[in-house]
């Protein structure tokens, strides 16, 4: 860890030095001889392309990489450099191709050939974040093809920093959990902690918490994963694990399962399972954790059917500030625009290809994100119901194409409403979770105490945000 740390330090010092000597276009302070401008002018009215220079290091679809490489308009051509793909081409056996193709970019601009876009996950983008590196997306949307107005408002203060957008997603995955209304009333949408431990107080004795409890590992990850991102505080560089962390440690201690599934015997098995069959739908079991991956089969299936077709109510993970939902930053795709391109504009002319209805809507459906893009959930919510990857495909039907049983349009106003209420924080290092996890996995061992893992790790996560800078 402290080797990777130190490279981000170095690019970033390096970086720190290239942006304040050289451009990725020309030096502002160049001299330009009379000839040279003669030449120039008679460049710019010739028929050339100005060229925006992409670099990509995230895994991509095919649909993807088609529409980068093929992007061509009357101003504008691409030059796509795939550094993932590269550096699965060049990498030793063994060797991390993902570090490789970010080694391979950092070094290319620190020697000056920088990209006008960078397309990464989170982690890369969070490295150059807060050091001006990045261009203000919000002028250049105000002065494009897709305005403010078109984002779903909680994505776009989500990705703001101190008033100005550095980067921006298409797409984003939620994970969070639902309950039956009848059990947890809409009131305790996105419940805390506190509120979590009253509740299920209350619950009958043969309810079990989670729809699929098999592991004595299952309830600790779900109880605190949103707390262990609650507890670290990126901007301010400062963590606390002594508050709710430990508290979650409380009612773990009361409701857990005591023995993994893999040490029953056969018979013990076939019991849980018939227990968990259809437990949501019977009342035996409380919570089904959902990965809302778009508008698509998969959420209804999710949040419709597996309910039985009742209300159900958004409780999310437990949390320390009531927002109990999380958005998957390891997928989390994001676009930003260097600040020192030239070619601002039709940079995000580029990143504008990945907004468009066609290309969100086939996204949506196949899993791929939530658009950012209000009116594309609006189209996929309407998609046709004789396609199975549709939200509106039926879960039952007689022989002769009688609908049983299909999505109501209630659940689907609430799926939006919930989609569009929940916080947004994409600028999360996820290396932390992993972090967090050994420690508490210590502690359900019984290797450790839940104060010696807090301990621990306001130590391990201190010390790597303060080398992180």
């Amino acid at each position: 860890m402290k080797e990777n740390l130190r490279k981000i330090t170095a690019f970033t010092a390096a970086v720190t030095l290239m942006f304040g000597a050289v451009s990725c276009g020309k030096s502002e302070n160049e001299e330009i001889s009379d000839s040279q401008e003669s030449s120039e002018s008679s460049e710019s009215s010739s028929s050339e392309k100005s060229v925006i220079k992409v670099a990509n290091i995230a895994t991509q679809h095919g649909e993807f990489l088609s529409k980068a490489k093929g992007f061509e308009t009357d101003k504008y051509t691409v030059d796509f450099v795939n550094y993932l793909e590269n550096a699965e081409r060049e990498a030793d056996d063994g060797e991390d191709i993902d570090a490789l193709a970010k080694e391979t970019l950092q070094r290319d601009m620190i020697s000056g050939d920088c990209p006008d876009v960078i397309i990464s996950n989170g982690d890369f983008i969070m490295t150059m974040l807060d050091d001006g590196y990045f261009t203000d997306l919000y002028p250049l949307m105000d002065a494009g093809s897709v305005s403010r107005d078109a984002f779903l408002p909680n994505i776009l203060e989500g990705f703001e920093r101190d008033g100005k957008l550095p980067a921006i997603s298409s797409t984003f995955v939620l994970s969070t959990a639902a309950a039956k209304t009848v059990y947890i009333a809409k009131d305790y949408e996105s419940w805390t902690l506190e509120e979590m431990n009253t509740l299920c107080e209350t619950l009958p004795d043969n309810m079990q918490l989670l729809n699929i409890q098999h592991t004595k590992t299952d309830l600790p990850n779900y109880m605190l994963y949103k707390i262990i991102r609650d507890s670290v505080d990126f901007e301010s560089n400062v963590c606390d694990f002594h508050s709710a962390f430990l508290d979650a440690f409380d009612f773990i201690d009361e409701f857990n399962i005591e023995c993994n599934i893999s040490e029953m015997t056969e018979t013990e098995q076939l019991e849980v399972y018939e227990r968990e069959a259809d437990g949501l739908k019977k009342g035996t079991a409380l919570l089904s954790e959902i990965n809302i991956s778009g508008i698509n089969a998969h959420v209804g299936q999710q949040i419709y059917d597996d309910f039985g077709g009742a209300d159900i109510t958004y409780v999310g993970y437990p949390s320390d500030n009531g927002c109990g939902a999380v958005a998957e930053t390891e997928t989390m795709l994001m676009y930003a625009i260097l600040e020192n391109s030239d070619c601002k504009e039709g940079a995000w002319e580029f990143i504008c290809e990945y907004f468009s209805e066609g290309y969100l809507l086939n996204e949506t459906v196949k899993m791929r994100g939530i658009p950012v893009i209000e009116s594309v959930i609006d189209s996929a919510m309407e998609y046709n119901k004789w396609n199975n990857l549709s939200i509106n495909s039926p879960f039952s039907q007689t022989l002769d194409g009688e609908i049983l049983s299909q999505i109501d349009e209630k659940s689907k106003q609430a799926l939006k409403d919930y989609i569009m209420s929940v916080e947004i924080n994409p600028y999360f290092d996820t290396q932390l979770i992993h972090i967090a996890r050994e420690e508490y996995i210590a502690v359900i061992n019984g290797e450790k105490s839940p104060e010696e893992a807090a301990d621990m790790l306001e130590n391990r996560i201190s010390l790597y945000l303060n080398e992180r800078g």
